[in-house]
């Protein structure tokens, strides 16, 4: 199963971070776990302040955060004794490295952010943070956007994108252990990558596409789906990989999409870096990414 009892929540003062908060606290109430709500105070001045502007008190940013977060927790309509929290304040010369550090020193499983924040008299957490986040965290990352529907109990269908390599099957059985818990479906998804022709060719990009592919590729998510345990359904798609995912998130209700970070490269098609942060930036629902899903896994299912 995923482990997921240490959650750490990177929020700023924004609504923006409000969705973050509502899904960190769905995760920890299925595993048991404890969420970590961190805000990051940096240490870099605004522009717009003056300069003698003596900075707030920890402890009274603190207290703000947990009110805050608390307001949240009941308009959501949580009941706040469901899950453990944590409200730290990290003073620091950059939010990102203020939650790496945190994240390393805490022993955390994942960390939940929202992928915009807000400039305020502080600077929040903004998109270049979460991208630096998800490229150097060491564990999962869960991204969420401001405009994502996040509400309690309401993940019940995993996307996982698999591209056949070693971190591709890690995602998928992560997802499993996932699923297991929330009582959700799984979809394996694999986007065979067309190419774009010149019509001056006279021939079409699937003419570099052997005919069988489709069924050979089916065959071997099916291959992969049997050694699931939750309900799992296989598809597969003709396009760019990141539209691809992002086309069947929205036609689907896919509640949650699970992918690794790192995946095939050279020759073959791959899933990696930029595909990664394109289904991050644009997907309709929250995105659950990492570099190695099979570090974060209890033995059993790692080794499974």
């Amino acid at each position: 199963m995923a482990k997921l009892q240490r959650l750490l929540l990177a929020r700023d003062f924004s609504s923006g971070s409000d969705p973050a908060l509502r899904l960190a606290l769905t995760l920890a109430r299925t595993h048991d776990g404890e969420v970590h709500t961190l805000f990051a105070d940096v240490l870099e001045p605004n522009p717009f302040d003056p300069p003698e502007t003596p900075a707030t008190p920890l402890d009274r940013i603190r207290m703000r955060l947990r009110q805050r977060s608390e307001e949240t927790i009941q308009t959501a309509g949580y009941d706040p004794d469901d899950v453990r929290m944590k409200h730290e304040v990290i003073r620091d010369a950059a939010p990102g490295p203020a939650v790496l550090r945190y994240a390393e020193d805490n022993a955390i499983d994942c960390i939940v952010m929202g992928t915009h924040g807000r400039r305020g008299v502080r600077k929040a957490l903004l998109g270049s943070v979460a991208t630096e986040v998800v490229r150097l965290a060491p564990c999962p990352v869960l991204t969420v956007r401001p405009t994502h529907d996040v509400t309690a109990d309401g993940i019940t269908h995993l996307l996982v994108p698999v591209d056949f390599s070693p971190a591709s099957a890690d995602a998928a059985r992560y997802a499993d252990g996932l699923a297991q818990a929330l009582d959700a479906s799984v979809t394996l998804l694999h986007a065979v990558e067309t190419f774009s022709v010149p019509d001056v060719y006279g021939i079409t990009s699937d003419a570099f596409i052997p005919r069988d592919l489709d069924a050979t590729v089916e065959e071997a998510l099916q291959e992969m789906a049997d050694e699931m345990t939750s309900e799992v359904t296989t598809t597969v798609m003709r396009g760019n990989p990141a539209a691809m995912v992002e086309d069947y998130a929205k036609a689907h209700a896919v509640d949650l999409i699970v992918m690794p970070t790192r995946g095939q490269s050279g020759v073959q098609r791959f899933l990696m870096g930029s595909v990664a942060e394109k289904v991050i930036s644009r997907a309709p629902c929250p995105v659950l990414s990492a570099k190695d899903f099979a570090t974060y896994m209890a033995p059993t299912d790692a080794t499974a």
